[in-house]
């Protein structure tokens, strides 16, 4: 009786009991598999987005039927004025996130490991892994560093005039 490897069940088609096969030649076919699942994740994914923003439209759509109703109309009218808010909001939100992540990104970048990417920078962002302890007392260190050079460099031009 023979125990079936789990790599067996995932890539059928691959002889890996065969040993006339090369190996060089079984892991091109793997890598092959593997490239073929990549794209077919790819796109599920992109379906999945689409799906996504199919449904948002129609539930958007849904809501702005209901503006036929007089009192449900209220509401639809409040949706649509508060909307010109909420979209600068968002404007607002994205722009001021993206300088905090770009700040960090410039910052900490030749220090800190999960800042040397802009991608690792978002996720440091937005989830709350890191030790701030550390940043904070970086901050401290960059805030006096900066500020012995500004009055270095003010100091003999304001003394000058």
């Amino acid at each position: 009786m023979s125990i079936e490897h789990p790599i067996h069940s995932f890539t059928p088609g691959i002889p890996w009991q065969d040993s006339n096969v090369d190996l060089k030649d079984k892991i091109e076919i793997y890598l092959h598999a593997l490239d073929v699942l990549e794209v077919e994740i790819d796109s599920e994914r992109m379906q999945q987005d689409f799906f996504s923003a199919l449904a948002t439209l129609q539930l958007l759509r849904f809501i702005y039927a209901t503006k036929a109703h007089p009192r449900t109309a209220i509401l639809v009218q409040t949706i649509i004025v508060g909307l010109n808010d909420l979209l600068h909001f968002a404007l607002l939100f994205c722009v001021l996130v993206g300088g905090y992540i770009a700040l960090g990104h410039a910052q900490f970048g030749w220090y800190r490991p999960e800042f040397k990417v802009r991608d690792s920078s978002i996720l440091v962002f937005i989830s709350d892994e890191i030790e701030w302890s550390n940043v904070i007392e970086l901050c401290r260190k960059s805030f006096r560093g900066f500020w012995s050079t500004f009055l270095r460099s003010i100091l003999p031009i304001a003394t000058a005039v």
